[in-house]
């Protein structure tokens, strides 16, 4: 198994694949059933991993029945793990909470410090998904810890300190997600292991990519998904062509944004609602916001995954004249952002908010919402949101008839997107400054003076006027 875990990080994943498999056999074969569960457990995770589920499946269910009328052991804790796996696929948050508690503790019966490990990660992550921030984050802090400090195998470290990075970058907690993704680096230069900066390249970039160094971060991003691809490392690979469509989106190429999407799908990323702002920057709200609302109807119970779509659920639904669903959305977020209490998620409820109450009306209201979005995107050091959010408490400043604020605001936003290159966004600003000039030159005055010399029966139609009729009209005319 140890030559197979080398495989593994010398980007040989078929070959330790292959190896798992023939130890998987020879154990079964002389009997030896909790090893042999074991081994078909790991496959399961390398198979899911992968993109595999049927066969990953398969395996699961090899390892459940080796394990039949066995007593318990740390093989009961790893197939306890893929089973809340399943029941979190399956929509039963409960159950699958249950069963990462059942592992934990069978982890730490049998003295297994990588179940132990691996059992809180998933455990963790459930948590957060339902709201338990605080709880979440104790269980995936403390395993993660362990991992970083060399107390777990090369595999289990890998995988606890992605999925702490994943969860953080999942909620937008951009400190906590550097701090671990540099001591996953160190973890990594101490061991000289490979594989693993791959998953943490992805995650330095989508921290690079905020900050509005856009060309660098998709460079990054290239790199990772190259080096993660002899890994067969499905997920983050996933996650890095998704975040190479955000920039893409950003920068205004479309059909480069929505080609990596493909591929991010295609190796089992959710591509919204990153898909959803394609469609609407294509000027197809409906669709956009039909798509993004069938997402959101596959993550009832998971607040992490609605408190990221939410807010351009806001903003497009806006766009498509759905205020009352706008309304409702804005509403839940707002009800999430106090559970999570991020400055990111604070930053785009703000946003969400100015731009439903704009819409309403309520210019005011919007303009309070805009200046709070603004002052939280500068202190995250994210110029492109606060662009975004410039732009349009430049519309409700003009709302408001404060036309030299709009007027600074509006260029502001024009420049930074200049900056950084965000096609889209600057021609849209482009056409607002226009429009700005325009009104402020006034309105041209046409003056015209009807003479009645080529109407039949004109002259007869002149005297039956009279000459006071035609007093008003002649003087407006000199």
């Amino acid at each position: 198994m140890a030559m197979a875990e080398a495989a593994w990080f010398a980007g040989q994943a078929d070959l330790s694949l292959q190896m798992k498999e023939r130890a998987y056999k020879a154990y079964q074969g002389t009997g030896n059933r909790i090893v042999a569960a074991v081994l078909a457990l790991e496959l399961f995770d390398l198979y899911t991993y992968r993109g595999k589920p049927s066969i990953s499946a398969a395996w699961m269910r090899r390892g459940a029945k080796l394990l039949e009328g066995q007593p318990e052991s740390n093989a009961h804790g790893y197939l306890a793990v893929s089973k809340a796996f399943g029941a979190r696929a399956a929509g039963d948050i409960e159950e699958a909470m249950r069963l990462a508690e059942l592992a934990v503790e069978i982890g730490n019966r049998s003295g297994d410090s990588d179940l132990v490990a691996h059992a809180m990660t998933v455990l963790g992550s459930f948590r957060v998904a339902v709201g338990d921030v605080t709880g979440g984050f104790e269980l995936l802090e403390e395993a993660a810890v362990a991992a970083v400090n060399g107390e777990l195998s090369t595999f289990i470290t890998g995988t606890t300190t992605c999925t702490m990075i994943a969860a953080c970058r999942d909620l937008s907690d951009y400190q906590r997600a550097q701090e671990w993704t540099e001591a996953a680096e160190k973890w990594c230069e101490r061991e000289s292991v490979g594989g693993f900066p791959g998953v943490c390249r992805v995650h330095r970039a989508e921290i690079v990519a905020l900050t509005g160094a856009w060309e660098k971060a998709e460079d990054e991003l290239r790199r990772a998904t190259s080096e993660l691809h002899a890994f067969g490392a499905g997920p983050p690979m996933g996650d890095g062509f998704y975040a190479i469509a955000q920039i893409r989106l950003r920068k205004g190429d479309l059909e480069g944004a929505e080609e990596a999407l493909r591929q991010a799908h295609g190796l089992g990323r959710n591509p919204q609602p990153t898909l959803a702002l394609i469609r609407l920057a294509q000027g197809k709200a409906r669709a956009a916001l039909a798509g993004l609302s069938s997402s959101l109807g596959e993550h009832g119970w998971d607040k992490g995954s609605r408190v990221r779509l939410l807010p351009a659920y806001v903003e497009i639904a806006v766009a498509a004249d759905e205020l009352v669903t706008a309304r409702q959305a804005a509403e839940e977020l707002g009800e999430l952002t106090a559970i999570y209490q991020l400055p990111a998620m604070a930053a785009s409820k703000a946003e969400a908010w100015g731009r439903l109450l704009l819409a309403e009306g309520d210019a005011a209201g919007a303009s309070r919402e805009l200046r709070a979005a603004i002052r939280i995107w500068r202190e995250l050091g994210a110029p492109y949101e606060v662009a975004r959010a410039r732009n349009v408490l430049a519309s409700a400043l003009r709302g408001l008839h404060d036309d030299d604020a709009a007027d600074i605001e509006i260029e502001s936003a024009h420049n930074e997107f200049v900056r950084l290159g965000a096609r889209l966004d600057i021609a849209a600003t482009e056409r607002e400054i226009r429009l700005a000039n325009q009104r402020k030159s006034g309105p041209s005055r046409v003056r015209k003076t009807f003479v009645f010399t080529d109407i039949v029966g004109s002259t007869s139609l002149a005297e039956a006027l009279g000459n006071e009729a035609w007093t008003g009209p002649v003087a407006l005319a000199r």
